[in-house]
């Protein structure tokens, strides 16, 4: 299945909305209005329950964006009353984050027996996103120690790590649920799916080659391009936001790559739909 993140947009009517525009099937869920639905209270959960329900919109999974250290295990039991309020039964989490892999590897290892056990406990599936500021060497013996554990693959954030995208892919390809994709270019800006540096082709070819039967997920980082936009072109439309001169070249090249001027708009649905096209297109 493809799908694709709607949490660009802050409330949940304009996340329905986009969810209704680029034709999905299923909406994964992460944040709504910048929190993570683990920091929501019980009330919340369930008037979201109801608008979902009322305005036929079925969840793909449940992403619990959330970071936490060794030492601070996350609330598992909040992170299945989510999943049980909402009827969803696919849950991605981050694994805990570490210090030292070497010292701590017991007490890691302990701690991914226990949330693994857990979940299949409650009867509901579990992957994990990588850590890509930690070397590999802790994926591969999570592996190799736990045959059944899955995980999200983000080449993009892998690239922004300085890690190899192929490296992580190989390591991965076996234990894969989701593969999450957007793109960056050489200065690690904002780019245009497939024209960055991230290997997004290169992934989608790789994923085609091993006949990979999980599911792609698309994460556009194009909404601050098509607000501030117009911005490359001069003094008239100077905005504060460009980082520096590399920012500002990733726009322009996206602008070249659109075929865009100053006198012609294109909005941030148009522009997600015809990447999620451009994936279907792909690897149909």
């Amino acid at each position: 299945m493809i799908s694709a993140y709607v949490d660009k947009y802050q409330t949940l009517d304009a996340q329905i909305e986009l969810y209704k525009a680029l034709n999905l099937t299923k909406m994964p869920l992460r944040k709504i209005g910048h929190e993570t639905l683990y920091t929501k209270d019980d009330f919340y959960l369930e008037d979201l329950a109801k608008k979902l329900k009322e305005t036929n919109v079925s969840i793909h999974y449940i992403d619990i964006d959330k970071t936490y250290p060794l030492n601070e295990m996350l609330d598992l039991d909040r992170v299945f009353y989510v999943s049980k309020v909402l009827n969803n039964k696919e849950v991605i989490i981050h694994l805990p984050t570490l210090e030292d892999f070497e010292i701590e590897k017991g007490v890691f290892t302990e701690t991914i027996s226990f949330i693994l056990q857990s979940f299949k406990k409650a009867k509901i599936n579990v992957s994990f996103h990588v850590n890509y500021e930690i070397d590999s060497a802790y994926i591969a013996y999570l592996i190799n120690t736990f045959k059944e554990i899955r995980f999200t693959f983000n080449p993009a954030l892998c690239y922004y790590h300085d890690k190899a995208v192929s490296t992580y892919h190989r390591l991965l390809r076996n234990n894969l649920s989701y593969v999450i994709l957007y793109d960056l270019d050489e200065h690690k800006e904002i780019a245009l799916l497939g024209y960055g540096n991230a290997f997004i082709i290169d992934t989608l070819d790789r994923l085609i080659y091993d006949k990979y039967k999980g599911d792609i997920i698309l994460d556009t980082n194009l909404l601050e391009y098509i607000t501030n936009r117009k911005a490359i072109y001069g003094r008239l439309f100077k905005l504060p936001f460009f980082k520096n001169n590399k920012s500002k070249k990733a726009y322009q090249q996206i602008e070249d790559k659109l075929g865009l001027t100053i006198n012609r708009s294109i909005t941030f649905e148009e522009l997600y739909l015809s990447q999620l096209s451009l994936v279907k297109r792909y690897i149909k």
